[in-house]
């Protein structure tokens, strides 16, 4: 069976929340609820792939075109 309307909304929300504002922002939900644990399990996630990207970059050179713009624009 399929997850309901209700929790794939929620998902969706707060994975939204976590991109847009880079895993940085406190957390917009009431703590408890499933929107929060929801935005808490994406942040996890955001911030392990970010790790990992950066990892990557410092091995094999940038490859992520923002960040690309940002090098050239800081020379």
């Amino acid at each position: 069976m399929g997850k309901s309307g209700a929790y794939k909304e929620d998902n969706e929300k707060a994975k939204a929340h976590v991109y847009k504002t880079h895993g940085e922002m406190p957390c917009p939900y009431d703590d408890g609820t499933r929107p929060a644990r929801l935005w808490h399990k994406w942040r996890v996630f955001y911030l392990n792939m970010e790790s990992q990207f950066d990892e990557l970059a410092q091995a094999y050179g940038e490859f992520r075109p923002d960040r690309m713009i940002q090098e050239e624009g800081e020379r």
